[in-house]
């Protein structure tokens, strides 16, 4: 139902929807991944990637988070993180509790589409600090210079995370995407 909400431009009321989802089934973590599945599927990724929080702290209660689990809490952060209700549903603390990149990931894209560019920037930069050799920073950085207006610097940094075999496929994909939109 959440889905229809979303393609119908409701977000408030698909929103609202997946608040009654965690309510009902906020401790099922399987369910919570199918139903992360279906609203990725759809590009809606602030659904998403609340799902896959919840299906995170479900996990990090039993033990560390699982690898796969971290890849698509990431993809969904990030790309759920240009919604302008992001704020209201990703929570810094909530993120940083489950795993450090989201929690950077979340702050600075968010900072970035609807605040300061700058402050973004600076975000960013304590998260390469923090966490060397991130490929989702590496991707956001790309990102931030191409909408800069600097092609050719971010060209440099998307085809060397394109090229890289340890690369996650999520942002090999992103970071094409990226590099088609530079004119």
């Amino acid at each position: 139902y959440a889905i229809s909400l979303f393609a119908a431009d409701q977000p408030e009321k698909a929103q609202a929807q997946l608040d009654q989802v965690l309510g009902l089934r906020g401790d099922d973590e399987v369910y919570l991944w199918i139903a992360a599945e279906k609203l990725a599927s759809h590009q809606n990724w602030l659904g998403t990637a609340r799902l896959y929080v919840r299906a995170s702290e479900i996990q990090v209660n039993s033990g560390p988070l699982g690898e796969e689990l971290r890849n698509r809490l990431r993809e969904a952060v990030y790309k759920g993180s240009s919604d302008p209700a992001a704020e209201q549903y990703l929570i810094a603390d909530q993120l940083a509790s489950l795993d450090n990149a989201c929690f950077y990931l979340g702050r600075a894209r968010y900072e970035f589409y609807f605040r300061d560019k700058s402050v973004a920037q600076q975000i960013l930069n304590e998260m390469k600090a923090a966490i060397h050799g991130s490929y989702e920073a590496d991707l956001m950085q790309a990102e931030f210079t191409a909408k800069r207006g600097l092609g050719e610097d971010a060209r440099h940094l998307l085809t060397a995370l394109i090229e890289k075999p340890a690369v996650p496929e999520w942002i090999k994909l992103e970071a094409d995407k990226i590099l088609k939109q530079i004119p």
